[in-house]
C-alpha cells in the first residue's frame, strides 16, 4: 500500500507540473509509463484492490487519460534481461533494480495485467510484439502515430 500511495504522490505532481501545463500550452506529451503501470504493478502484480488503484489514479491524474497507449509485448524472461542489461549499463550492478529482482511470477502477473488492460481498451492501447528488432518497431510505432484518426481522435 505505501509503494502504491508513493507512485499516485508521484503521478499527482508529474501530472500538475509537467503534464497540465503541457497540454495547456498545446503541447503533444509523450511518457514512457502512466497510470497504466500502476494498474499493472500494483494492482495486477501486487494484487491491490483494482478499484481503489483507479480511484487513486483518477485523482492524482484529474481524470487525464492518454489519447493513445503502446504496450510494448515480450515474454517475461526476454524483458527482464533486456531491463538487467540496462541497468548494469547505466549502474554496473547486474542485479537490475527492486522490481526486477522481484519473482518471475509477479512478472507475469504485470504482463497479464497490462494485457488485461489492452483487452479491455483496444480502441487506446496498441500491443506490438517486442521480440522485432528495434527498427521494425519502430517503423511499426511511427506508423501508428501517423495514422489521422489517431491524430484527431479527442482526448
Amino acid at each position: 500500500m505505501a509503494e502504491l500511495l508513493l507512485y499516485i504522490a508521484a503521478r499527482a505532481q508529474h501530472v500538475h507540473e509537467l503534464i497540465e501545463p503541457a497540454l495547456h500550452a498545446g503541447k503533444l506529451v509523450l511518457c514512457d509509463r502512466f497510470f497504466d503501470a500502476t494498474l499493472a504493478y500494483q494492482g495486477g502484480a501486487r494484487q491491490l484492490p483494482f478499484k481503489l488503484v483507479k480511484e487513486l489514479n483518477d485523482l492524482a491524474t484529474h481524470g487525464l487519460k492518454p489519447r493513445l497507449t503502446f504496450l510494448l509485448d515480450c515474454p517475461v524472461e526476454l524483458g527482464l534481461r533486456r531491463a538487467k542489461e540496462r541497468y548494469a549499463e547505466k549502474v554496473g550492478a547486474k542485479a537490475g533494480d527492486r522490481m526486477e529482482q522481484e519473482e518471475i511470477a509477479f512478472h507475469e502477473r504485470v504482463r497479464e495485467a497490462y494485457l488485461a488492460i489492452a483487452r479491455q481498451e483496444p480502441n487506446r492501447m496498441i500491443v506490438l510484439d517486442a521480440t522485432q528488432n528495434i527498427d521494425a518497431l519502430q517503423e511499426q510505432i511511427l506508423q501508428e502515430m501517423n495514422d489521422p484518426l489517431i491524430l484527431c481522435s479527442a482526448l
